[in-house]
């Protein structure tokens, strides 16, 4: 099972992904995702 976050910081988004068991208890880090420009006007 994965969980996750998102976090937004001004043209920032950052994404953690955390690996869990089915109880969703014991995660552990995953992979984090930074996307940056995202919205540009």
């Amino acid at each position: 099972m994965l969980t996750y976050t998102v976090r937004f910081k001004k043209s920032d988004v950052i994404a953690t992904f955390y690996r869990c068991n089915l109880d969703g208890i014991n995660c552990e880090h995953f992979q984090t995702w930074k996307l940056t420009d995202i919205c540009q006007k």
